[in-house]
């Protein structure tokens, strides 16, 4: 193995005081090869073990590993010696030898981000910081625009909005469209134009929408009432209702559910029919042709088919003999005449 003063590295020069510490050896081992081991002499005729040949190889190894692993120690740590472990430069410090000090090149010196509203002058390598924030430069809210910065851009609160002392009605607004009006800004006199918001609905008085009506037995079938917007007419609002019922009237409702079976009566022509020839008072029978649950329109059909089997009409005949003599309107009628084809 070569000696250790003839390892070449490109830094062994200028790191003499990093191998300061080491000691030399090669004395010592000059004199281990000067020396002379004196022969042994062997008693041939002395009791030897028989296994002690054996053993002599074996401790001859264990002495050679030992001594290479000593000197692989010995180098390795020369290695070391010889070797700067660098720690890199910094804002304030130039780069510096872990083992020895010793130091090579400059700092870096700090890099400056110039300082904001919020934060003062910084490096942005080591976060060393300088003086103080700017602080924010403030302008004024205006009709359109809050409170800002005008230097990092900040907002604070709302803008203030126009202020128009006078305005001018374009549109009346209503409970289904919105309105329309103008006028001037008395702070930056500028034209402005806006909605205005529909007003509320007017709700007007409950109206049946479904009257409630009688089964043939009496059960009574809950009615519909609505409430409407006075002005536009929209539905508000719809909600069930229901009757007492006396026993006089859920008998003039079953009477009157009969007679719309076999005879096909008007709504006027069932309540004569009821007051003449059943013996119920007026507001009994109109009770039963009230809530009695009849499609007046198909009872008109219904009577013109079974006059049609008897006798032939002409449209306006039939349609003047059903509002005439059957007590039917105009337009029930007329839609009996367009259902048996006239």
């Amino acid at each position: 193995m070569s000696d250790i003063s003839e390892f070449k590295d490109p830094e062994a020069a200028g790191l003499a005081e990093c191998d300061s510490g080491r000691t030399n050896t090669n004395d010592s081992a000059v004199a281990d090869d000067d020396a002379t081991e004196a022969p042994k002499q062997v008693n041939q005729t002395s009791d030897v073990h028989p296994d002690s040949n054996n053993t002599s190889p074996n401790r001859k190894a264990i002495g050679i590993a030992l001594a290479i692993v000593a000197i692989a120690a010995i180098v390795l740590s020369g290695y070391v010696l010889l070797h700067h472990n660098w720690v890199p430069a910094t804002c304030t410090e130039p780069e510096r030898c872990a083992i020895c000090r010793k130091t090579r090149g400059v700092a870096l010196g700090h890099d400056w981000k110039a300082p904001t509203c919020t934060a003062p002058k910084t490096c942005a390598r080591c976060g060393e910081t300088e003086g103080d924030a700017l602080g924010h430069d403030w302008e004024d809210a205006t009709c359109t625009e809050p409170k800002t910065c005008s230097r990092c851009g900040e907002a604070q609160g709302k803008a203030l909005g126009h202020d128009v002392a006078s305005w001018t009605v374009d549109k009346e607004p209503t409970c289904t469209e919105a309105g329309k009006r103008h006028g001037t800004c008395t702070r930056c006199q500028q034209a402005v134009t806006e909605k205005m918001p529909k007003v509320e609905h007017a709700p007007g008085d409950w109206q049946v929408a479904e009257d409630v009506s009688l089964s043939m037995y009496g059960e009574i079938q809950p009615g519909t009432k609505i409430q409407c917007c006075t002005m536009c007419g929209e539905k508000l609002d719809s909600r069930e209702y229901t009757i007492e019922v006396s026993t006089s009237q859920a008998n003039a409702n079953r009477q009157a559910m009969q007679g719309l079976r076999s005879m096909h009566l008007s709504h006027d022509g069932l309540i004569e029919e009821l007051v003449e020839y059943e013996g119920f008072t007026k507001d009994e029978a109109r009770f039963a042709a009230d809530h009695c649950g009849a499609d007046w329109n198909q009872q008109a059909a219904d009577k013109a088919k079974d006059m049609m089997r008897y006798q032939g009409y002409s449209r306006s005949g039939l349609i003047d003999w059903l509002v005439t003599y059957e007590l039917f309107t105009k337009e029930q009628a007329a839609y009996a005449a367009d259902q048996v084809g006239l």
